[in-house]
């Protein structure tokens, strides 16, 4: 199993961050094609240090199951966010890639933390 080091916790979340960063500037900007403005990079930073945010908590609380749930979701939101943003047929390619990258990150983040209890209350209940 890995083992996840507290002194590492800025490093990991401000890593998930950047990487959210770029990862959605270069979707918008070179694979829709479209001019980001002000209030779109605040949106962008915004979600950025959220996803940063909760890279680093669940590294600092040590939550293994939750951390890699929530990585793996928002991977594979990147993943359906990309395609959706290449295959745009009906012109909501934009919105709707966007959702589902807000959506797996969530549920990624809301999967994690429900097994991270169960295993939490297995090993409670285990020892007595």
């Amino acid at each position: 199993m890995m083992r996840l080091e507290k002194k590492y916790s800025g490093t990991i979340g401000f890593s998930i961050g950047l990487f959210t960063l770029i990862a959605l500037t270069i979707g918008i900007r070179v694979v829709l094609g479209n001019e980001i403005n002000i209030y779109n990079l605040a949106t962008l930073a915004g979600f950025s240090a959220f996803t940063g945010i909760s890279g680093f908590v669940l590294v600092n609380y040590r939550l293994k199951f939750s951390f890699l749930l929530y990585v793996t979701g928002l991977v594979i939101g990147f993943i359906v966010m990309y395609l959706d943003f290449v295959k745009d047929n009906t012109g909501w390619g934009d919105l709707i890639g966007l959702l589902s990258l807000f959506a797996w990150t969530i549920i990624g983040l809301g999967s994690g933390l429900l097994l991270q209890l169960g295993y939490y209350l297995y090993n409670k209940f285990k020892k007595n």
